[in-house]
């Protein structure tokens, strides 16, 4: 009898340091600090929040532009930079950072080591992977979809980011940068709106979108 209680703590033992060992490898921490959660969808590994980073991988800061003629300045100039949804830094743990395409193939990289942004076809991959009703499966179960509200059952949580453009800011959708460029002024991206499945289009460099990374 207490032989086997004794394999039967063991055994319970073994799992929970299995489990205990999976959880400690779905995150991924950023060179600012952040740390993110990961998922696993199909056989590729995806970041399961967006990009939230104000440094390049070198630790070198990101260029910051709040105000509309600073977005617009490092445009003309082809340069990187970032912004919070609305300039509220409140945004940021929710929604991550909006970052303008001209991030994306910046030498001294913007993903965590041994991550990457994805490219236009790890993109087609993952749309093609979660098939039919695939808008459901990849948007988050928050209320931020309103009516249109997803059933998150991929894991990739996405959320209404919205982004930035030569109007404003506007939040009705989520729209992801891919590291595939069109040419000097575009680059591909994702875009999921309301009822629609995502969509792989060609973005302007200047419109600031969200970052999800993709492992190595």
């Amino acid at each position: 009898m207490i032989k086997n209680n004794i394999k039967s703590y063991t055994s319970i033992f073994s799992i929970f340091f299995l489990c205990f060992n999976l959880h400690s490898q779905t995150t991924v921490t950023d060179v600012s600090g952040n740390i993110y959660k990961t998922v696993k969808i199909g056989n590729q590994i995806w970041m399961a929040e967006n990009l939230r980073t104000e440094k390049f991988r070198n630790g070198e800061p990101l260029p910051e532009a709040k105000r509309h003629d600073e977005w617009e300045k490092a445009a003309q100039k082809e340069g990187p930079a970032f912004c919070n949804y609305e300039n509220n830094k409140e945004n940021d743990l929710v929604y991550g950072k909006l970052y303008n395409g001209y991030v994306l193939n910046d030498k001294r990289g913007i993903a965590p080591e041994g991550w990457h942004i994805p490219t236009k076809e790890e993109w087609e991959i993952l749309i093609k992977y979660l098939g039919k009703n695939s808008s459901k499966k990849i948007k988050s179960k928050t209320d931020d979809w309103g009516l249109l509200i997803g059933n998150n059952k991929s894991g990739f949580s996405a959320r209404p980011a919205g982004n930035r453009n030569e109007s404003g800011f506007i939040i009705t959708h989520s729209k992801f940068w891919s590291i595939t460029e069109s040419d000097n002024r575009i680059a591909y991206g994702v875009v999921i709106y309301g009822g629609s499945n995502p969509m792989v289009q060609r973005i302007i460099k200047y419109e600031g979108c969200s970052i999800r990374c993709i492992k190595d």
